[in-house]
This record gives structure tokens, C-alpha cells and sequence, in this order.
């Protein structure tokens, strides 16, 4: 006679569950610890990837339309109580690159020609946003009547981060 002897010390599929074994905590606990001691901006990227930062905006600020092209990459349109010559001040403080196309500002202050202006002045720049940059074109125009400054800005999340310095070499004399 032959006996069968079953084996009762290996678990069954039902008994073993779907638990992480605890050596795969302890790496992912000290993986986390690791980054936090580095400054690995890991919490900051993955944020950022999930929702992309958006460029410098005067406060206070409307959004009137919203033109999505590709992930990180818009067109939005905003009304802003401020004046075009306070809106272009701020835009020049973020390190931006203004050209005003008439002569209807001195410093912050605005002096109307009683008729709509678009656009006024276009601005350029790039800003750091976490680990990545924001490009950055906003067309200013000012609308006569209701007095408001209206801004078309375009965006590029530079996934990449923000671009090196560029620099040209001295020209020997």
C-alpha cells in the first residue's frame, strides 16, 4: 500500500495574497529617504508632468479663452483691470523683453489715445518653472472703451528644463 503524503507547509494561491514582501518596502522607503537627502526634485517632476506649469500672470487677471495645441503647449487669452503700461512693467520684472509698438507709456503710467490699440506691445521670455522652463509670448493690446488690457499669451513647457546661457565669443580687435 502506498501512501500519499500531502505537503501542508507550501500556502495555497488563496493564502498568499497580493502583499509587497517587506524587503521591497524597506528599498522603496529608502529610495524616498535618499531622494529627500539629495534633493532629488523627484515630487516636483512628477507634479509638473501632471500638471504643466503655466507662464508669469498679473494679478488681478480673467481668462476668456483657453486654446490647448499639445500637452504643455497653449494659447490663452486674459482681461486684466491693470493698465497695458503696468501689464508690460511686469512682464519686463519676470525678465521678459517688451516692444512697444506706439507711445502711449511712461513707466507704469498709461496715456490713452481714445481708441483700441492691438496690439500694443508683444513681450518674450523664458521662466524657470520646478525642473522645467516656460517659454513665453504675450501680444498686450488695450481696448477703448471699456478701459481694459487684454493679453494673448503663448506657452511652451520646456520638458527639458530651462535652456544654457548662450554667449558669443569676443570678436579680437
Amino acid at each position: 500500500m502506498v501512501e500519499s503524503v500531502s505537503d501542508e507547509s507550501s500556502p495555497t494561491p488563496e493564502a498568499q495574497g497580493c502583499l509587497l514582501p517587506l524587503w521591497g518596502i524597506i528599498l522603496i522607503g529608502a529610495i524616498l529617504v535618499g531622494c529627500a537627502i539629495f534633493s532629488i526634485p523627484v515630487f516636483n517632476t512628477l507634479y509638473g508632468i501632471v500638471f504643466p506649469p503655466n507662464p508669469p500672470l498679473p494679478n488681478p487677471i480673467t481668462e476668456t479663452q483657453k486654446t490647448v495645441l499639445d500637452r504643455g503647449v497653449e494659447k490663452t487669452s486674459y482681461t486684466t483691470t491693470l493698465n497695458p503700461c503696468q501689464v508690460i512693467q511686469f512682464y519686463v520684472d519676470v525678465g521678459g523683453t517688451c516692444a512697444l509698438l506706439w507711445d502711449v507709456c511712461a513707466g507704469e503710467t498709461y496715456t490713452s489715445l481714445n481708441r483700441s490699440l492691438s496690439p500694443m506691445a508683444t513681450c518674450n521670455g523664458t521662466t524657470p518653472a520646478g525642473v522645467f522652463g516656460i517659454r513665453w509670448d504675450v501680444d498686450i493690446a488695450v481696448l477703448y472703451p471699456p478701459d481694459q488690457t487684454t493679453l494673448t499669451i503663448s506657452h511652451e513647457v520646456l520638458w527639458g528644463g530651462m535652456p544654457l546661457p548662450t554667449s558669443t565669443p569676443a570678436i579680437p580687435d
